[in-house]
């Protein structure tokens, strides 16, 4: 599965939360196997090959590659510098793009905050929709009418059969809130329509920038199952296939072209005695993770406004869980239900491991 999957002593699942639950019993560690292979031989014997092209050229390559491979394509877009790189990798190279899934809830979201570009933490993050994210697909919606907008309310008209079902608690991805748990279980209706027309799709996501590592003078880079696990949504279904844009062993010198760019600029930084890598290590682990998104965004996409946009939630009291306030402070007897049934599987995740990782593959030295 292009997701990678998840081995808990003989057993081998796709879901981290069924993973957890067999670990929680089994009191065995899973672990996450992410097409390993791949990037290991990339990195043995392709990577002196690095720095020949230029990331924009890949961008339109990659976005080529799934457009070949499929008949109907599904950006799911966030509005962040990630998703609209690859929006714009397809609108900006004449690729055509069938449609633009956004989920925004409304219904639930509007009663939380109040616009605002004041506040840059991630306590405001719900303000992008104001600032950043309409701003974009109103610009779509004019310029590539051809493009489909769907903007998707997880809680408009939802009943209880379609809020949850047996299988929501095993087949999530990463460990999440109650809202979250919910958000990572709906899609666009567009992919069973064109599946059932025999139409092979496309679940286009923007995962992820490099995670980038350090050991004396080399540098590395990996992957982590929380990023890649925030789009795992269907799993068995015919003409269908999750698209990691930049992490896809389908096409493996993107992430580590991405990789070799940061390299190179760390190379720079410290021959001028700038020494960033030394200030980066010496912040705080939340100063860091918004202090190396920030720079790798620049040093990576061409296509970014610079428009608004908050911190990313690190801590669980950020905005994060704000929304969860919909399902805490609702007297509504099934939501009270699915509450309950939340806190019992959230509270089963008996293991101590997070996060599962893969080997680092060296990018190059310093």
């Amino acid at each position: 599965m292009s997701l990678g999957c998840y081995e808990v002593g003989e057993r081998t699942v796709y879901s981290k939360s069924l993973a957890s639950h067999i670990a929680s019993r089994t009191k065995q560690c899973p672990r996450w196997l992410f097409h390993n292979d791949v990037w290991d031989t990339f990195a043995n014997i392709q990577k002196h090959t690095l720095g020949q092209v230029s990331l924009d050229a890949l961008y339109r390559d990659r976005a080529q590659q799934i457009r070949d491979q499929h008949d109907y394509l599904i950006l799911n877009y966030s509005g962040g510098p990630d998703s609209h790189n690859v929006l714009m990798s397809f609108l900006n190279n004449g690729i055509p793009l069938d449609e633009i899934y956004v989920q925004r809830s409304e219904s639930v979201e509007s009663k939380l905050y109040t616009p605002n570009t004041d506040i840059k933490g991630a306590e405001n993050l719900l303000s992008e929709w104001d600032y950043s994210i309409k701003p974009k697909l109103d610009w779509v919606a004019k310029n590539h009418p051809n493009t489909k907008i769907n903007i998707h309310d997880v809680y408009k008209n939802v009943t209880p059969s379609k809020f949850y079902n047996q299988d929501t608690f095993t087949t999530s991805g990463a460990f999440t809130g109650a809202f979250e748990l919910v958000r990572q279980s709906s899609y666009s209706s567009s992919i069973a329509e064109q599946a059932d027309k025999g139409k092979s799709v496309a679940d286009i996501w923007g995962i992820d920038k490099p995670i980038i590592h350090f050991n004396s003078n080399q540098m590395y880079l990996s992957f982590t199952d929380t990023c890649v696990d925030v789009a795992n949504r269907l799993q068995n279904k015919d003409h269908y296939s999750v698209e990691l844009f930049y992490w896809s062993p389908k096409f493996p010198r993107l992430v580590f072209e991405q990789a070799y760019v940061i390299l190179q600029f760390f190379k720079k930084s410290l021959s001028s005695n700038i020494h960033l890598r030394d200030f980066i290590d010496n912040c705080d682990k939340l100063n860091r993770g918004e202090l190396l998104r920030r720079l790798y965004t620049k040093l990576l996409y061409t296509t970014w406004d610079y428009s608004f946009q908050a911190e990313k939630p690190m801590r669980v009291n950020d905005m994060g869980r704000s929304r969860d306030l919909y399902f805490i402070q609702s007297t509504d007897p099934w939501l009270a239900s699915f509450k309950d049934q939340w806190q019992h599987h959230f509270d089963s995740w008996n293991v101590k491991q997070t996060y599962c990782e893969t080997p680092w593959y060296k990018v190059g030295e310093l």
